[in-house]
């Protein structure tokens, strides 16, 4: 995957995810953003864009797979989905008619959920804006948390999932994450006295008791 994602950049990220978002569960969505984010942190894209390319193909992917779902009806969503996904697509119906816009948001994290929670929210005719509203944040949580964890994590990430699957990953992502938030916590300042570090917030500001008396 990472060969690939070389030779075709951030734009294979955007395709391979929206594709995923509509319902193509065999296309392997989020080992290609794994991949293009290591390949981000030796030099090869800017991790910015990589992380934009994930959550913008989650968001366009996620719309599409709605609309299928509204104006295709049933069996257009029955042939367009594989057959292994059918009963889950059931599954997630009711739980779209129970939770609505928190269960689009957590569907996006669960695997085989969250290829079929668009068309189903379609089919379930789920109002557009609500829906909209919690895929996009959905999306670009996914796209941040499994961006920067693969950033910092490494090229482990991308072996695991392309031999265990993706969820094997999930904890070296999480831990690279972690990592990523405490490095820039530290940078702006938020731990640098606790840990002897220099501060880089308000270096010119005066350390107390050292303030100027008023001029008369």
């Amino acid at each position: 995957m990472s060969e690939i994602v070389s030779d075709y950049g951030p734009l294979l990220v955007f395709l391979l995810i929206a594709g995923q978002c509509v319902g193509l569960g065999v296309l392997p969505g989020n080992t290609a953003l794994i991949a293009g984010a290591v390949l981000a942190s030796r030099g090869r894209f800017s991790i910015e864009t990589v992380i934009a390319a994930g959550a913008l193909g989650g968001i366009v992917g996620g719309g599409l797979g709605y609309w299928v779902g509204l104006r295709g009806g049933r069996l257009l969503v029955d042939r367009f989905l594989p057959a292994r996904l059918e009963p889950l697509l059931e599954k997630t119906e009711v739980f779209l008619a129970r939770r609505g816009m928190l269960a689009v948001f957590c569907a996006r994290f669960l695997a085989g959920v969250k290829v079929v929670v668009a068309p189903a929210a379609g089919l379930a005719r789920m109002p557009w804006w609500p829906f909209l509203l919690a895929y996009s944040a959905a999306s670009i949580s996914v796209a941040l948390l499994y961006g920067l964890g693969a950033y910092y994590a490494g090229e482990a990430t991308v072996a695991l999932a392309e031999r265990y699957g993706f969820l094997a990953s999930l904890p070296l992502l999480a831990a690279g994450g972690l990592l990523g938030l405490g490095w820039l916590l530290v940078r702006r300042g938020h731990f640098a006295a606790p840990l002897g570090l220099p501060s880089t917030r308000g270096s010119d500001a005066p350390e107390p008791g050292d303030e100027q008396p008023p001029a008369r």
